[in-house]
């Protein structure tokens, strides 16, 4: 994906490209989104790219590349963007949040967060059907389909010290 800007009347719009890798040649170009895209992500099956631009996520059609729908996420801006293993969520997360979508329609799922929390990253389990996310102290794992926490793990320093993992070592 590559993205340009276009100045267009003293109007500043910007647009993205879908090139092929190997050849270089354009396959479709999304005009005039009114802010630059952040992230992105390609549904497993690439019928579908999941775009962020500041708080907002669009979901396009490919090749043809119709929008199906479009959603804000509370914050001033996603910094990434996933869809799951079986294609049916879209997970959005800020420093603060985090949100799942129905993928088909762009109906929120569930959201998480306030200005306290402080999200790092997340990934899906192996199985696709819970959200592992990665949070200031802990690791949590949540149900994808509600948002309920299946369990928490404590990161820090206690837990994983080098004396500790020296210890470890000297003990085998």
């Amino acid at each position: 994906i590559a993205g340009n800007k276009m100045a267009e009347d003293s109007t500043t719009s910007f647009s993205f490209i879908i090139e092929d890798h190997q050849t270089g040649q354009k396959i479709i170009e999304f005009p005039n989104t009114w802010s630059a895209p952040i992230t992105y992500a390609f549904s497993l099956d690439s019928t579908r790219i999941a775009v962020a631009t500041d708080n907002i996520v669009s979901v396009y059609s490919l090749p043809e590349g119709m929008k199906k729908w479009k959603a804000n996420h509370p914050e001033i801006q996603i910094r990434k963007v996933r869809f799951s293993p079986d294609q049916s969520r879209i997970v959005t997360s800020g420093i603060n949040s985090i949100c799942v979508w129905n993928a088909a329609n762009g109906a929120r799922v569930f959201c998480l967060g306030n200005d306290k929390d402080l999200y790092f990253d997340f990934w899906f389990s192996g199985d696709g059907k819970e959200l592992i996310v990665r949070r200031e102290n802990t690791m949590d794992t949540l149900d994808l389909e509600n948002g309920k926490k299946t369990n928490q793990f404590q990161l820090g320093s206690e837990y994983f010290s080098a004396d500790k993992i020296v210890s470890n070592a000297d003990a085998s």
